[in-house]
């Protein structure tokens, strides 16, 4: 397993990329080293996938289409 606590923020941000797993792996690892607590990393994937395909959506200019019931999704220029 990847010691992500050993790493400075540079190469913590280049060994996890766009890989939600790394940064909940590293994210987890923080949070024990540094307060003692202990993380569901199952859940802190999805939180990580998610910032990650926002971040896409923001990056490339997709936007969210918000529909009158409440249901949303993307839509890109093609």
């Amino acid at each position: 397993m990847t010691d992500y606590t050993a790493m400075d923020g540079n190469d913590m941000v280049n060994a996890c990329g766009a890989d939600a797993a790394k940064w909940a792996s590293a994210f987890c690892q923080h949070a024990k080293k540094i307060n003692g607590v202990e993380l569901d990393e199952g859940w802190m994937i999805g939180w990580f996938a998610n910032a990650i395909e926002h971040s896409y959506d923001v990056r490339t200019g997709r936007s969210v289409t918000v529909l009158p019931d409440g249901s949303a999704f993307f839509t890109a220029d093609i």
